[in-house]
């Protein structure tokens, strides 16, 4: 749904698993449930940095978005 939106960043702060799910780049893909889907997806553990795509020259640590 939000790779339809076409909303171009989107992260999910896995909790269980300590990780952080990135996904970019939205495609159209019609076999998709709601039509899309994101073409490349990243997972990050508390020792990688994240670069959001609105603020390129940010790093931010993964550990400090983990409880």
């Amino acid at each position: 749904m939000l790779a339809r939106a076409g909303i171009a960043d989107y992260w999910i702060v896995n909790l269980v698993e300590q990780v952080l799910e990135v996904y970019r780049e939205p495609v159209a893909a019609p076999q998709a449930r709601y039509g899309s889907r994101y073409a490349a997806t990243t997972t990050l553990g508390s020792g990688d940095h994240v670069t959001p795509r609105a603020a390129p020259a940010a790093a931010i640590p993964v550990v400090d978005l983990l409880p």
